[in-house]
């Protein structure tokens, strides 16, 4: 069993702005696509996500 804490999903696309500037961050090309199921809320901070299934 795996137990983590869970971000709450975009709900939108971000804007290629925002992808590109969370590219520079990761100091290599990011991994993750901008579409809202690869990104979400945790704690206020935008996070990747990285789950095989949503449980809600």
């Amino acid at each position: 069993m795996l137990i983590m804490a869970a971000a709450e999903p975009m709900a939108e696309m971000m804007t290629l702005e925002n992808y590109l500037d969370l590219g520079e961050r990761w100091g290599s090309d990011c991994p993750f696509e901008p579409k809202p199921s690869d990104w979400g809320w945790y704690k206020g901070r935008r996070v990747a996500l990285d789950y095989s299934t949503p449980a809600w």
